[in-house]
């Protein structure tokens, strides 16, 4: 599994079992998460515990901070299909989570909380997020959030087909709007090119890539960035984004093990070879992306995400 962070949703296993949830989210796949086996507890049930908890938490009203696991247009995504559960079995589930919780937090029968433990600064942190996610699980319910629960109307949503060579507009905060292509394996090539209302496709597709990095499809199957047309690749080869550095973090790059991702493998690379490769770290959701882009592409620190072997 890659960890490129802290947080319940910066590895590898958790953002799958999420985008899997997302896309059909059921009390039965929450409460097989917090479902146990006894003995150690491998990385990839670690993960799915924190998360499953995690949500757990922002359904009776208390998400965490400063960003809520789900997204509005996610909640009421989910919360139909916890529309009837009663109150005895939000404390039966309530209850899991909190004994799975624990046990993911215990290092002596966690491989998440080991792996952690690697960087003092991040077990540390997330420590104190697992007291945390803790303490939102034992309070009680808000009536609000049960009741907007029990109110969101199970409208199907609108799904839009996600394609290889899909020519996206993604909105910046500041209403000016950047443009990715989509390659195979979830990565996107970013458009060194922003314009103040949609450019057209052919204008879009003129100008060269400033990056490239990887995003869930959900962004495009929401609606949340906007398909504009579809440029086709040359053949099989060229829908491959170029090979990126894997198992590092821009913001703190002498932590994890550096490899090289492409073509859906991960392969050795000595740091030399990887240097000024972008690094690759799968964004989980569209505001993360988003958050990138404007980083990269507006302010222009597109170099810090690049890596840069050790002198």
């Amino acid at each position: 599994m890659s960890i490129w962070g802290r947080r319940p949703l910066e590895n590898d296993d958790a953002a799958d079992w999420f985008s899997e949830f997302v896309d059909a989210p059921t009390v039965a796949r929450v409460r097989a998460a917090l479902r146990l086996r006894k003995g150690y507890i491998e990385v990839d049930r670690g993960a799915e515990v924190v998360i499953a908890a995690e949500i757990l938490a922002q359904l009776r009203g208390h998400p965490g901070k400063p960003r809520a696991t789900l997204t509005k247009a996610q909640f009421g995504l989910v919360a139909p299909g916890f529309a009837k559960v009663s109150a005895d079995q939000w404390q039966t589930l309530t209850g899991a989570a909190l004994a799975a919780v624990a046990r993911v937090a215990d290092g002596k029968q966690s491989e998440l909380q080991q792996l952690l433990s690697e960087r003092k600064a991040w077990l540390t942190r997330w420590a104190a997020a697992m007291r945390d996610l803790a303490k939102r699980l034992m309070r009680p319910m808000r009536a609000t959030a049960l009741a907007s629960v029990r109110a969101t109307p199970p409208v199907p949503p609108k799904r839009i087909p996600y394609r290889v060579g899909q020519i996206v507009a993604i909105k910046l905060p500041d209403s000016r709007f950047a443009y990715g292509k989509v390659f195979r394996d979830f990565d996107m090539g970013v458009y060194d090119f922003v314009s103040q209302t949609i450019a057209p496709m052919a204008h879009v597709v003129a100008k060269p890539f400033l990056y490239y990095n990887a995003v869930t499809d959900r962004a495009i199957k929401d609606g949340t960035f906007v398909v504009i047309g579809e440029d086709p690749f040359l053949d099989d080869e060229a829908a491959w984004a170029p090979a990126m550095a894997g198992g590092i973090f821009p913001h703190d790059q002498d932590i994890g093990s550096l490899h090289l991702e492409h073509k859906g493998e991960m392969l050795h690379v000595t740091p030399a070879a990887a240097a000024g490769l972008d690094i690759r770290s799968l964004a989980w959701n569209a505001e993360l992306f988003i958050e990138e882009i404007v980083d990269r592409l507006v302010a222009g620190n597109n170099a810090k995400y690049k890596y840069h072997a050790a002198v």
